[in-house]
């Protein structure tokens, strides 16, 4: 995501910049505040703060089948790094499976596989993911 990005607020203007960009913090600091486009925590909260984004809900992101196909990206993308020669074409969720099975260790390394499905048990749970508590 780049570019320039502008929201006015009743009481402030946020600016989303690169700051290396001509006039990045040159006008009003008491009127408008400046958030570099690089600093994606800060960014991600002040979006979520004031309400800009939707959080993965139980309403949309279970039937959207998105987090199993991120899970299946990830595992791919694992497959890849630790077999480069691997023809990914044919292969089916059981060998997927089974895959996953025979490298738990690296599965659980990366992390990124049993983050995902945590997500699911939780929006399935409570009906949405609790963002404070995921680690960027």
């Amino acid at each position: 995501f780049g570019g320039l990005y502008v929201f006015i607020d009743p009481d402030m203007t946020t600016v989303i910049s690169d700051p290396a960009a001509p006039g990045f913090r040159r006008s009003r600091p008491w009127q408008v505040s400046y958030l570099s486009i690089n600093d994606a925590d800060r960014v991600f909260k002040f979006l979520a703060v004031t309400g800009r984004i939707e959080l993965p809900r139980a309403s949309w992101i279970e039937t959207s089948g998105y987090l199993e196909h991120r899970a299946e990206m990830v595992v791919r993308a694992l497959i890849r790094a630790a077999e480069p020669d691997r023809n990914l074409t044919g292969v089916d969720k059981v060998w997927l499976q089974t895959w996953i099975h025979s490298h738990a260790d690296l599965i659980t390394r990366d992390g990124n596989f049993p983050f995902l499905n945590a997500a699911k048990r939780e929006i399935a749970h409570l009906g949405y993911l609790k963002i404070e508590d995921v680690f960027p």
